[in-house]
């Protein structure tokens, strides 16, 4: 008989379900973290045309990044069915976590702008809290003063009525926001991965100019990726045990 890999002592079980935007963009260290804990994992690419799933039986829902824009329905065609499920998993009570341009999703669904930024940021960025993202607690592994998080993204969003605002840093203000018990949008990358980033990079040469546009060779620190990896670990722990065993739908978006 094979043995589990599965952490001893933790929720089993449960289904991961992700949106991807892009063919290179992926889960990224969600994906060691989910097989650890025995969760299964499925998937929608809404650009080959796949169909959203029916939402019952999804505990986690992750809408993940892509080069796309929140509001680029002009140019893709598929994201006005993604604003529709997205909206009615909210709607459901799914746990949900929206990531970069995920993060951005969750903003326009619930009412907010999403824009262009005043400057790009790219690379490896400290974030703060505010007073209630030190309150909430989920955050807290990215907190810590010696480690920066992966950023990349073009664009931002106004926090939608009713959000709570849990952090912020020098280049962005909005990093961070919950709505209700379940919704959680990100700006900034948790779940990326060396492989991802260098690929990433493969297709903007060169980088655009900015003050908080980081050279390709520091961004592709291997120790941080590794803290990186560790901290969503602990976040993503910290999401299912607030739930009570029920994931946090969490919105991820890579926003290039």
């Amino acid at each position: 008989m094979e043995e589990s890999s599965a952490v001893p002592g933790y929720t089993h079980g449960m289904r991961l379900h992700f949106i991807r935007h892009f063919p290179g963009i992926g889960l990224g260290n969600i994906r060691p973290w989910a097989l650890q804990r025995d969760w299964e994992i499925t998937e929608t690419r809404p650009y080959d045309g796949e169909l959203f799933p029916d939402l019952q039986g999804i505990d986690l829902l992750i809408v993940l990044g892509g080069p796309m824009g929140a509001c680029d329905e002009h140019r893709y065609a598929w994201l006005l069915a993604e604003l529709d499920f997205v909206a009615r998993a909210i709607e459901a009570d799914t746990n949900v976590l929206g990531i970069c341009l995920g993060g951005q999703i969750l903003a326009r669904v619930l009412g907010a702008d999403v824009m262009r930024h005043r400057h790009p940021e790219l690379g490896w960025q400290r974030i703060e809290p505010t007073v209630e993202g030190k309150r909430d607690g989920r955050l807290a592994a990215f907190f810590a003063p010696d480690l920066p998080v992966m950023q990349w993204h073009f664009d931002t969003f106004d926090l939608p009525s009713g959000a709570i605002h849990l952090a912020r840093n020098e280049a962005c203000e909005n990093q961070a926001f919950s709505w209700g018990a379940n919704v959680l949008g990100l700006q900034f990358h948790p779940e990326l991965t060396h492989e991802i980033v260098a690929d990433v990079l493969k297709r903007y040469d060169p980088l655009p100019e900015g003050e908080f546009v980081m050279g390709a060779d520091k961004m592709l620190d291997v120790e941080c990726f590794e803290n990186l990896a560790s901290a969503n670990s602990k976040f993503l722990d910290s999401i299912v045990e607030q739930a009570g065993g029920q994931a946090t739908a969490v919105s991820a978006s890579v926003q290039a």
